[in-house]
């Protein structure tokens, strides 16, 4: 890739989006969007330092990302960059050019701010317009930029220490306040101590806040970051005594950054030294917010209107449908039985001269019959002989309906048990028939071990059946069929829908590895592969996640917030086994899922999720 790819001429490709594990982490679908999202407001404010020449930088987690992952950090969800102080003025000045849904956010500018660093924020709220989304990949969340001053850093320890103490004054007095102790005698003595040491008056009405946050800025910018031979950012400089040669900002070599380069210090790897240590060694957890950024934004709108905001809501009244329900099969047969029951009612109505009730009981058993011949007809294949015996009860109801006999209600019912004796036999496998349908071969490897296992058993009949799926084009938007059958180790053999029908096979077991059903934006399969059509179809639906990440190392662990796109899907909730690679991810799914459903759910869960 040409350097000359920056963000001025970014482009996406539509695979970039799609759910993806990068080293043993889950990065979700969403995430992407709103990486993409994040990488737009960036592209806004690298077009204003461009044109005013600005110079930026990759800074923190994002210089780190860089120079460790090539892109963002797995489990990093935004973007740092750094300006030096007197380019961080000059950009503000500048900032009013951003496209007009845009905000740029400082002290000095915004009374309700209290950041120590400037942010650029594409909306202050969810936008769901079609504009907003098309700008910013389909991302309806508010995203922002981070942009942290680097200041002079005096060569002078006493005046350092000098500034220090004035900057923790400043501190416990806003500590003072946010708790509400304004008039407290020890806030009413160090403000008179920051009068006095910055030679100042302070108003003591509700904009002193605001009024020490600025003052500590105009602390922080105390020495020239334009003729200081050091510089950092003097909040961390404080607690970590961290800063940097400024000469390290001089110039900008470009590094690369998921599919474009962007401008990084001179001596990246010696900043990464300074903040991080051994920076070559990743570790998960370190960010001081919540991830991801967006989920406090998704909880409210669930709050709201009782839904997540861009993928599938697991409930509690879900699941209590799900437990309900049943397979095709079973449910015919439930009908049937049903209908059985129902011929005794209509024969003692008939018996104590209520016809008119029992010739609508009559009616009603017609009706039921043509639902389970519909059933039928749409979803089960080789079924002639069961539509027949079902339009031959229809006529015996109607002929029965004109002139009801003492054999009437025998003969109803001998029509029955041939129609039920043809449903269990539909069909009869002479071993246990078992079907694998995986998707993309690249996902293969996470059902391969449950293969290895049920192969060793000459009781199963195993048929492997890859589905077709649909990826989004780049060149239009639209969706292309992939088929991945040729793609499989050649180990395995497959088949294709022509040549295995669920249908008429009927398999004992199903196991898939798609989970979303329809609430995936950037893969389709077909309808009749979503797993809430699918267990009707067969005795037992099992879901073996298509991606492999790692185990959470404590119950606090990011992966652990990553996942939960990947756990509260469609396929978790309608398949009757799950099954995982791990005890801890196992109690992970339950823990999450017994959350989302009600603490009274957690056996149901334990139950039905095992490890391989």
């Amino acid at each position: 890739m040409s350097k000359t790819y920056t963000l001025k001429n970014m482009k996406f490709s539509p695979d970039f989006f799609e759910d993806e594990v990068r080293e043993g982490f889950f990065v979700s679908s969403e995430m992407k969007h709103y990486w993409a999202a994040q990488l737009t407001v960036l592209k806004e404010i690298d077009s204003i330092c461009r044109k005013h020449n600005i110079p930026w930088f990759a800074f923190y987690g994002t210089l780190l990302g860089a120079m460790r992952h090539q892109g963002f950090i797995p489990w990093d969800d935004d973007i740092d960059i750094c300006m030096l102080r007197h380019d961080y003025v000059r950009f503000f000045e500048y900032a009013k050019e951003l496209p007009k849904s845009y905000c740029a956010l400082s002290i000095e500018v915004s009374d309700e701010y209290r950041m120590g660093i400037g942010r650029i924020i594409n909306s202050h709220k969810i936008n769901w317009s079609n504009e907003h989304l098309r700008l910013f990949h389909n991302s309806p969340y508010s995203v922002g930029i981070d942009i942290f001053p680097l200041d002079g850093i005096s060569e002078n320890e006493s005046l350092e220490a000098e500034r220090d103490n004035k900057l923790k004054h400043i501190a416990e007095a806003i500590s003072y306040i946010k708790d509400g102790k304004l008039a407290s005698e020890g806030c009413k003595f160090l403000l008179s101590l920051i009068e006095r040491e910055n030679n100042i008056v302070l108003c003591r009405n509700n904009t002193i806040v605001h009024e020490l946050n600025l003052l500590t800025t105009r602390l922080y910018s105390l020495f020239s970051s334009e003729s200081s031979s050091k510089v950092g950012f003097i909040h961390e400089y404080y607690y970590k005594h961290t800063c940097y040669p400024k000469n390290f900002f001089e110039k900008m070599p470009l590094v690369l950054f998921e599919n474009i380069y962007i401008p990084a210090p001179y001596q990246s790897e010696k900043i990464l030294e300074i903040d991080y240590g051994n920076w070559q060694i990743p570790l998960r957890g370190t960010s001081d917010h919540t991830y991801p950024l967006y989920r406090e934004q998704e909880q409210e709108y669930r709050q709201r209107f009782g839904k997540n905001l861009l993928r599938y809501t697991l409930t509690k009244e879900l699941l209590e449908q799900r437990k309900r329900s049943i397979p095709l099969i079973k449910k015919l047969q439930k009908m049937v039985n049903t209908l059985l029951e129902t011929h005794i009612h209509i024969n003692n109505m008939f018996k104590t001269g209520q016809s008119i009730t029992a010739c609508s009981l009559l009616e009603t058993a017609q009706q039921v019959a043509i639902s389970i011949g519909t059933l039928i007809e749409e979803r089960l294949s080789k079924n002639s002989g069961i539509i027949r015996a079902l339009e031959e009860y229809c006529e015996m109801i109607y002929a029965f309906s004109l002139n009801w006999s003492t054999e009437s209600k025998s003969l109803l019912d001998e029509k029955l048990f041939a129609i039920s004796i043809q449903l269990k036999s539909m069909p009869k496998h002479a071993k246990r028939e078992i079907l694998f349908l995986p998707c993309k071969a690249a996902w293969w490897s996470t059902m391969s071990p449950i293969l290895e296992q049920m192969s060793h058993d000459d009781s199963n009949n195993i048929n492997i059946l890859p589905i077709p799926y649909y990826t989004l084009s780049s060149e239009n938007g639209e969706y292309i069929m992939r088929d991945d059958s040729l793609q499989f180790p050649n180990n395995i053999t497959v088949c294709t829908t022509n040549e295995y029908d669920i249908t008429a096979k009927l398999p004992d077991i199903i196991i898939i590895q798609f989970p979303y059903d329809e609430y995936s934006r950037e893969i389709k399969i077909p309808e009749m592969f979503y797993s809430k059509n699918l267990l009707q179809y067969t005795d037992e639906l099992i879901y073996s996640p298509c991606f492999q990440v790692e185990d959470p190392v404590s119950p606090n662990d990011v992966i652990s917030q990553s996942l939960l796109p990947f756990i509260e899907t469609p396929a978790v909730l309608y398949s009757d086994k799950i099954i995982l690679n791990s005890d801890k991810m196992r109690t992970l799914y339950v823990n999450t899922l017994s959350k989302l459903t009600g603490s009274d759910t957690i056996d149901y869960w334990t139950n039905k999720i095992k490890t391989i």
